[in-house]
């Protein structure tokens, strides 16, 4: 069968705020790790103007740090966890990596796909102000991916997941001048404003 879990504590989570998620995930059945998945809505909390939010990478991008503890023992303990989720992305093939932006936010690209100019702001279309995009990814881990099935009952797994410092390390934030282009990223079309809510662990 299917399961959600949701996290303990607030809903709503930001830089400024709540960072850190902690999911729990137990029961009586087993777990299948290949199935596991953890979802949420990225807000664009923009109002009022036409300032998008154009997230870089997957959805790992807005995390730090991930520990899973079982039974309080900590089994992974993964700093920098965007950036080392993000090489093992590039380093997969391009069919994997459509499969799984497909479930995040639909966009494959690279740094050469900015140095010659072929993203822009009239092309690159982000959340816009007041809504939200719902994503969800696998996180990087050794014991979620494995072949093996997870008895809960005698090994109940927490996940947790801490947000990033600065806000604008997950988006695009470096603008050029607002005199430029409208086809420029800039100040006045994209946002750095954003929250993750409603998490949750699919599996």
């Amino acid at each position: 069968k299917s399961v959600t879990y949701h996290p303990q504590g607030s809903n709503i989570y930001s830089v400024n705020g709540t960072k850190l998620i902690k999911i729990l995930v137990s029961g009586d059945n087993w777990l299948d790790p290949s199935t596991f998945r953890v979802a949420f809505d990225l807000m664009n909390m923009e109002s009022g103007n036409d300032k998008q939010l154009r997230p870089l990478g997957g959805a790992h991008a807005f995390f730090k740090r991930m520990r899973i503890l079982c039974n309080g023992q900590v089994v992974e303990d993964i700093d920098d966890f965007n950036r080392v989720s993000e090489m093992f992305l590039i380093l997969s093939s391009k069919d994997a990596r459509k499969n799984i932006q497909a479930e995040a936010f639909g966009r494959v690209f690279d740094t050469r796909d900015f140095q010659n100019s072929s993203l822009n702001a009239s092309n690159y279309f982000g959340i816009k102000p007041g809504q939200g995009q719902t994503v969800l990814f696998k996180p990087l881990s050794g014991i979620l991916n494995q072949s093996k099935y997870l008895p809960l009952r005698y090994c109940p797994l927490t996940i947790e997941l801490e947000l990033v410092s600065n806000a604008d390390t997950p988006i695009i934030s470096s603008f050029s001048a607002d005199t430029g282009p409208n086809t420029e990223f800039k100040a006045t079309n994209c946002s750095k404003l954003w929250q993750i809510q409603n998490v949750q662990a699919k599996c």
